[in-house]
């Protein structure tokens, strides 16, 4: 296909990606060679955003890349350009999200089963846009830009930091009131011992 036939089909920022299409690109994203010569390395991202146009599209790969001129590689590339970018999160998603978090045991699992790289997050997203905001189908989820449910990761995120700091806070707080409570009976022991041998 040629460059003008694909252009205005394909997404122009983050939020005309959904997590499912964010899904499915991943690989696509963030699959490359070290030690490349610079052409080799334009070469391999052009295949690369090709690769994530045919996913997005649904179309075919060897019917992208057919007829998809060299002339047109620099033209993919600048349209491409958001996905270079970090994404920012968004002040607010725009979807309900819970008011009180309940941070279950459930959660806590999710949390610590992900790997600090992005492959481990996107699996883990669906579950963690589940877990932190209300009334949403699965559907709904998949559907959800990129953005939105990496926002939503964000604040998660910034919920069990929050809890789990308190969570430490309170179990210290009961293991130092255990070990006064162990402390005074042992105190009262050796008084009461010390009573009974005086008298």
């Amino acid at each position: 296909m040629k460059y003008k036939e694909i252009q205005p089909l394909l997404p122009s920022k983050w939020e005309d990606i959904t997590l499912k299409q964010y899904q499915s690109i991943l690989g696509a994203l963030i699959d490359t060679e070290d030690d490349l010569t610079p052409d080799e390395q334009r070469a391999q991202q052009v295949d690369n955003l090709l690769n994530i146009s045919s996913k997005l599209l649904n179309i075919p790969l060897d019917e992208i890349y057919k007829d998809f001129m060299p002339m047109d590689w620099d033209k993919l590339i600048n349209h491409f350009s958001f996905i270079y970018v970090d994404m920012k999160p968004m002040d607010k998603p725009h979807v309900k999200q819970k008011k009180t978090i309940d941070v279950s045991f459930d959660n806590y699992i999710l949390f610590s089963k992900l790997k600090p790289d992005v492959v481990s997050v996107a699996q883990s997203l669906p579950g963690i846009v589940k877990s932190f905001t209300t009334g949403m189908t699965d559907e709904e989820i998949e559907n959800l830009n990129i953005r939105e449910a990496m926002s939503i990761f964000f604040f998660a995120v910034k919920v069990m930091k929050q809890s789990l700091s308190n969570l430490r806070l309170y179990l210290l707080c009961r293991m130092l009131k255990q070990m006064m409570k162990e402390t005074l009976l042992k105190l009262v022991v050796t008084m009461k011992k010390k009573l009974s041998i005086s008298k």
